[in-house]
C-alpha cells in the first residue's frame, strides 16, 4: 500500500481497532441503519471509523465503497480480529 501524505505533509499514523472499541449493536446494523444512527442531520460520522480513515483508504485504493458501506464492512472485520486504519 502506498502511503499518501496528509494535507500537512506528514505520513499518516497507524491506528489499530478491535471489536472491544466498537459498540456491540453496531455489528448488526446495515450501512443505512448506521447512517441513521450516527448521521441523523447529515455531516456526521461513526465515532471510531472516521471519514478521514475512509478517505485514506479511498486515496490508497483500498476501497471504492461509499462511507457508510465501508463503515459496515470495517465493523464486520473487527469481529474477526484487529483492523489497521491510517490517519
Amino acid at each position: 500500500m502506498s502511503m499518501q501524505l496528509s494535507a500537512r505533509g506528514q505520513a499518516p499514523r497507524r491506528i489499530v481497532v478491535t471489536a472491544a472499541q466498537v459498540e456491540p449493536a453496531d455489528s448488526a446494523l446495515s450501512p443505512s441503519e448506521l447512517d441513521d444512527k450516527y448521521n441523523p442531520e447529515g455531516g456526521g460520522e461513526h465515532p471510531v471509523f472516521r471519514r478521514a480513515h475512509w478517505r485514506q483508504d479511498v486515496a490508497g485504493e483500498l476501497t471504492i465503497k461509499g462511507y457508510w458501506e465501508w463503515v459496515a464492512d470495517v465493523i464486520q472485520e473487527t469481529q474477526l480480529g484487529e483492523v489497521v486504519l491510517w490517519h
